[in-house]
């Protein structure tokens, strides 16, 4: 699949994108939606993840993926895909550390994954089990971020869209505040940006 980007006023073909910068295929079409925010595109369709079309000039447009803000991206959307009352109970309050958990919840796939911890994110390095795996707490420039405590909680949340959760069908700007929402996992959740 192929995405085209012409000149609305000469109809001259300004940039083209295929894989592996365009993921999608001809049977992806109809499923595209997309939001645009001044020379910004957001694109989504739910079997892929958000991508971003920039028109930097005339002729000078990248594509890719969404990136949110923050270290390994930890200020992206978090939600409760497991049941609410699995606890989470960390080794340590900072670097790298265990996860427990008090019933199954992951599997190999969540390697790479985000996971917040009341208010923290924590980056799982290694699946070790369905119960347990390695992290990484994620630390902001200049800062010593550190958990809360060590104690089982059931405060947590993983990473919103990915492989395990899915991905935003849909795409808005309404005042001011960028929109996502129906994922597979979660077909009837919002999820939004702060207001400006």
């Amino acid at each position: 699949g192929r995405i085209y980007i012409h000149d609305t006023i000469s109809g001259v073909l300004a940039k083209s994108f295929g894989p592996p910068d365009s993921p999608y295929m001809a049977a992806d079409i109809p499923n595209l939606r997309w939001q645009q925010i001044a020379d910004t595109v957001v694109i989504t369709d739910g079997a892929h993840p958000m991508k971003r079309l920039v028109r930097e000039a005339d002729n000078v447009w990248t594509l890719s993926n969404w990136v949110w803000a923050g270290t390994d991206q930890q200020y992206q959307p978090f939600t409760r895909f497991a049941d609410s009352l699995i606890t989470v109970k960390p080794s340590a309050r900072t670097g790298t550390i265990t996860l427990t958990f008090s019933a199954p919840v992951s599997t190999a796939n969540w390697n790479g994954r985000l996971l917040r911890i009341k208010t923290i994110a924590v980056k799982i390095t290694s699946h070790d089990s369905t119960t347990s795996m390695k992290c990484t707490v994620v630390q902001e420039p200049d800062e010593d971020t550190q958990l809360v405590d060590t104690k089982a909680t059931t405060d947590w949340q993983e990473q919103a869209f990915g492989t395990v959760g899915g991905y935003p069908r849909c795409v808005a700007l309404h005042q001011n505040r960028l929109w996502v929402a129906a994922t597979v996992r979660k077909p009837t959740r919002l999820w939004s940006s702060v207001s400006d």
